[in-house]
């Protein structure tokens, strides 16, 4: 009895199940890994490389300068940021409630707008 009022108390204290259920951080779904990298190796393969990918003799690569995010950290100011495409957008669906897409490199970021904490990331465009 007493466990079960400590366990009610903790419960109260923290917010409970809700609280949790309320900072459920959103996370890029399967298909939209594969909208993007189809839409990006098809655009490649076609010879136009997005900006901020340079062309090379296999197609096109993303800038060599390293991944400068992690998921569950503040996107850095000095990553260079990129809008995606309306085609891309449609295919990928609207983000959700609070948050953007941003590509940064080879990456694409699913970035909050309030706290600029990356939630997720499609990584390696371009490669198959």
């Amino acid at each position: 009895m007493i466990l079960a009022r400590a366990f009610a108390l903790i419960l109260l204290l923290t917010g409970g199940p809700a609280a949790a259920a309320a900072e459920k951080v959103p996370s890029f779904a399967d298909r939209q890994w594969a909208a993007a990298r189809d839409f990006y190796n098809d655009e490649m393969v076609s010879g136009r490389c997005p900006i901020g990918f340079a062309k090379t003799e296999g197609g096109c690569s993303a800038s060599a300068h390293g991944r400068k995010w992690a998921a569950g950290q503040p996107l850095p100011q000095s990553a260079i940021r990129f809008d995606l495409p309306h085609a891309l957008v449609a295919r990928l669906g609207k983000p959700p409630a609070g948050y953007r897409y941003l590509r940064v490199g080879g990456d694409i970021l699913l970035v909050s707008n309030k706290t600029k904490l990356v939630a997720d990331g499609i990584t390696d465009l371009g490669r198959r």
